[in-house]
């Protein structure tokens, strides 16, 4: 609640200098919320509320003396009668002191004068946070404004140092602040602490998606006034609104901007060697430089909860700009695409940087299960095309790999690489299915697993068990029920990577 002034400090204060206060001296302790003018025949003083101050013109005679209960009885706070101190009787004031309502003789002070010099002193403090507010209101409502812009109106107008946060505390806009504010964000309510370090005010802003906050404006001060504390918040309020219109202006145009972006590429990806003039110019009204050498890197989920979103598309950018691959990055299915540009053909040591820059990004978000494939440099608009289709094909087989590797290249020295382009022919898919044969019946499913997880581990009974959660004597039965339908030994050498193969390429 706003600080409101009692009585005694309306006498101490300049607009009642030189007032007399002549009765109710037990009443000066009362506070004084509201200031309205009437007139000493008024009927309804309930109508002004209670502890409101009273200022009426110079009554006649006993017409005070009889308003004064009507006033007590309506709670009022403080009678101020615009006439000499000699003009109100003996009884009126012996009448005052009796309802311990203080009366105040203000001499030559025009009603309507007076009635509006209280008020504003009663209401200063709404008065300036209705001026601040609207300050604020202007200088924000012209457009949409920035994030930047916000802090900076803020900062101007407010006893307070203010930021934005993400919905993970990463500044937006502003100074970080100096709390730690975890547990604000975590609760995504509105929140104010205020202890002997002073104050902070957390209110959540932007266009919500279910339960997550995704921005927060943050306002920290030393030590305030309630009224101080009052205006802060209003007016972060205010701006919580420019912030939410921001917001949603900025994810409408990031959605057309990937809409966009998806359709540029797949234009590219569908074209092959021959990109048309037409693509070229979408490419380049993306802000895309599709001349010179290019690396593709592809990212997918490996899970539906890590399934494309704007905030891991967000934190994605961000961990990826941390490393210095300030790439495009687009949202192409439940995927996304990546490709650096530069003049030249990459140095090998260029490419070895780009493979540990994604490793290391992907490591950042410990969250989200994401792999990703880099294929080598290629030059020109078909060659952004070649390396993100082979980018796409290496991410095919990360992290289900021998060694798990969530990173899967096309250095020079991979296997796996050639490995892949072995597996993926139409005539090894054809003998594959030949020589796996009866396993490959839906009702051979727990079979045709056990055997892939047995080879893909090393040919460990032990290790498989572990993997598929079962004992170890119900992995060795599976095998031996493999090796009757396949009439194969599985100790041999030769057969098992032959197997592997199969069962590499019959996925």
């Amino acid at each position: 609640m706003n600080a409101r002034p009692t009585v005694s400090q309306l006498l101490a204060g300049q607009v009642l200098e030189g007032a007399s206060l002549l009765g109710g001296a037990q009443g000066l302790h009362r506070t004084v919320t509201d200031v309205h003018a009437c007139t000493p025949a008024e009927a309804d003083l309930s109508r002004f509320g209670t502890h409101a101050a009273l200022v009426l013109q110079s009554p006649v005679g006993y017409q005070l003396e009889m308003l004064l209960p009507r006033a007590r009885e309506a709670q009022a706070s403080v009678l101020a009668v615009c006439a000499e101190p000699a003009a109100v009787l003996g009884s009126t004031r012996w009448l005052a002191d009796r309802l311990a309502l203080p009366l105040v003789a203000v001499p030559s002070a025009p009603l309507l004068d007076l009635a509006q010099r209280l008020h504003a002193l009663v209401h200063g403090d709404d008065t300036n946070r209705g001026l601040t507010c609207a300050r604020l209101a202007r200088q924000l409502g012209r457009r949409p404004a920035s994030p930047a812009e916000t802090v900076h109106a803020l900062n101007a107008l407010l006893p307070a140092q203010c930021a934005i946060l993400s919905a993970e505390g990463t500044p937006l806009a502003g100074e970080p602040p100096a709390r730690q504010l975890d547990h604000l964000l975590r609760a995504a309510a509105p929140a104010t602490i205020r202890d002997e370090a002073g104050a902070v005010i957390a209110l959540p802003a932007g266009s919500a998606s279910g339960r997550l906050v995704p921005l927060w404006l943050i306002a920290e001060t030393a030590d305030i006034t309630d009224s101080e504390l009052n205006t802060i918040t209003a007016a972060l309020q205010i701006a919580a609104w420019a912030v939410t219109a921001w917001s949603a202006t900025h994810q409408l145009e990031a959605a057309r901007n990937s809409a966009f972006q998806a359709s540029v590429l797949t234009e590219l990806l569908t074209a092959g060697d021959q990109v048309t003039a037409h693509t070229v110019g979408h490419a380049l009204e993306a802000g895309w430089t599709l001349d010179g050498w290019h690396i593709g890197v592809r990212i997918l989920p490996t899970d539906t909860a890590s399934r494309r979103s704007q905030a891991t598309t967000t934190r994605l950018r961000q961990v990826l700009a941390a490393q210095r691959i300030s790439a495009p990055l687009v949202e192409l299915g439940d995927s996304w695409a990546a490709w650096l540009s530069e003049p030249d053909e990459p140095a090998p040591d260029r490419f070895s940087a780009v493979v540990a820059g994604v490793r290391r990004s992907l490591a950042a978000m410990p969250g989200a299960a994401l792999v990703a494939g880099i294929g080598k440099a290629q030059p020109g608009p078909a060659g952004l095309a070649r390396t993100l289709t082979e980018a796409w094909e290496l991410a095919q087989i990360a992290g289900i790999s021998p060694g798990r590797r969530r990173v899967e290249h096309a250095g020079a020295t991979d296997p796996r690489r050639l490995v892949l382009a072995v597996v993926s022919g139409n005539e090894t898919v054809r003998r594959s299915h030949l020589l796996l044969g009866a396993l490959l019946e839906p009702s051979n499913n727990v079979l045709l697993e056990t055997l892939d997880t047995y080879l893909t581990l090393e040919s460990s009974a032990s290790a498989t068990a572990k993997s598929l959660h079962v004992h170890r004597n119900t992995v060795l039965k599976r095998l031996d029920r493999i090796e009757q339908l396949l009439q194969m030994r599985l100790d041999d050498p030769a057969i098992r990577f032959a197997l592997r193969i199969a069962c590499r390429a019959a996925r």
